[in-house]
């Protein structure tokens, strides 16, 4: 038999955990609306992920693939949550439940789902971030039919703010130079292709020539691809002088050429 004093001392207690914010809880907050939907448990299952996307190019008897690092992607987050109508007077899980989905829906207003942020404790995670999915399990529902158990797994993308301004970063990775290196030859080993080095060379201007040690931005071949390079030594443009022959026929139509944007069908 339990005694009165305890039952005093256990509701005593009850009613002062009302009034305690718990902080082990999760919480997520509309950064549009401003409101917070704060869980009754502890959040479980918490993980994320973090990921970048890796491009593999190989080719015949070549024991491994040469790796290029091609994006990074959006960090990942999910949580198992539970509401649970405790007495009469308790908010509906229904309602909770309905303001977390109307988060993972558009909004009229701003032709997007909101963006919310999510924490766990102390803050050791909070980061801005979109609701990808929810997923609902249903409890048996009360003595009047009403809903009094839920439980759901969520799924967050991180979000990072982008602007329109934001310069496109074309460069792909950055090139030590060795003794002997010039920007031909890095562009030689880059894009198979030599004449690019003049373009390179015009993005450095502090470097006249290269020493070993230099850093070198080699961008990616879409940073280049429109570039016109138009060969400006005397040695390559008059080396038959004005006689006209075959062969100095053939090297201005491949000059010509090298000036023209072509489409190729060669994939290397």
């Amino acid at each position: 038999m339990v005694s009165p004093l305890l039952s005093l001392t256990r509701a005593a207690g009850a009613a002062a955990m009302a009034y305690i914010p718990n902080f082990r809880v999760w919480k997520l907050v509309n950064l549009d609306s401003g409101q917070v939907l704060q869980g009754q448990f502890e959040a479980e299952d918490v993980s994320r992920s973090t990921a970048a996307n890796w491009g593999q190019f190989t080719s015949l008897n070549r024991d491994r693939p040469i790796l290029q690092f091609l994006n990074g992607q959006a960090e990942k987050f999910s949580f198992q949550g539970r509401f649970f109508l405790q007495h009469a007077l308790d908010e509906s899980p229904e309602m909770k439940l309905d303001m977390l989905l109307s988060w993972v829906r558009i909004e009229k207003e701003l032709r997007r789902p909101p963006i919310l942020t999510f924490s766990v404790g102390d803050g050791h995670i909070c980061v801005d971030c979109v609701i990808q999915n929810v997923a609902q399990n249903y409890g048996r529902p009360g003595m009047l039919g009403e809903l009094r158990d839920v439980s759901f797994t969520v799924s967050l993308l991180e979000f990072t703010s982008y602007s329109i301004e934001d310069g496109e970063q074309t460069d792909t990775r950055y090139a030590r130079a060795r003794e002997r290196d010039y920007f031909e030859l890095l562009a030689h080993e880059e894009y198979s292709d030599p004449m690019i080095g003049d373009a390179i060379r015009k993005m450095h201007p502090e470097l006249q020539s290269l020493q070993a040690g230099d850093i070198v931005r080699l961008p990616s071949i879409e940073g280049v691809r429109d570039i016109t390079i138009e060969p400006k030594s005397v040695a390559m443009k008059t080396a038959f002088g004005r006689k006209n022959t075959p062969q100095r026929k053939l090297r201005l139509q491949f000059f010509e050429k090298r000036a023209t944007s072509y489409v190729s069908h060669i994939v290397r």
